[in-house]
């Protein structure tokens, strides 16, 4: 690739911060790039995995989570925080390869946010990461520092959604 790789953040309350992310990398790997997908906090089957099997895109993901953080006893918190090292330990040593040109860090910033990866390991990356790799860091409530470090940085926002009038998540739509 002849291309300088920058680093995109895509943040907010409202819906779309994957979608967006996961839109990036069809485009890329429809140009060719060599993609690969990590999602933080989302072990549970989404509708978006059978696209990216279809299309070959690699991803990798956390374990099953079955439940909100501040709801886990001690024991499932300790389980939560080594799927997630063990995620970005591999997303890492992916980035570190040079084997690919876009690499997507999904809900990577709830990840920080929780306590779940810490965010100088994120910094570092960033820091370390080859020239050619294009970066996206998804989910809410980025830091000043982490968006300083962010050559694209996108906001969704929320102005209105079906959830507030009872409407759950929809196969297809939602997840």
């Amino acid at each position: 690739m002849k291309h300088s790789g920058l680093v995109h953040i895509i943040a907010g309350d409202g819906k779309g911060k994957t979608t967006s992310a996961l839109g990036s990398a069809m485009r890329a790997y429809g140009a060719g790039f060599r993609v690969i997908v990590f999602q933080f906090l989302k072990g549970q089957n989404t509708s978006e995995l059978s696209s990216l099997k279809e299309l070959g895109i690699k991803y990798v993901r956390t374990d099953e989570v079955k439940k909100f953080v501040l709801n886990m006893t001690e024991a499932e918190m300790d389980e939560c925080i080594k799927s997630h090292e063990k995620c970005f330990a591999l997303a890492k040593e992916s980035v570190l390869s040079g084997e690919y040109d876009m690499v997507i860090l999904d809900e990577i910033l709830d990840a920080i946010n929780l306590k779940l990866i810490d965010e100088q390991q994120v910094f570092d990356l960033i820091a370390h990461k080859p020239i050619h790799c294009e970066f996206i860091l998804t989910g809410r409530n980025p830091s000043e520092k982490l968006c300083e470090k962010a050559d694209y940085f996108s906001e969704i926002t929320n102005k209105k959604h079906p959830f507030e009038k009872g409407v759950t998540a929809r196969l297809g739509i939602e997840y």
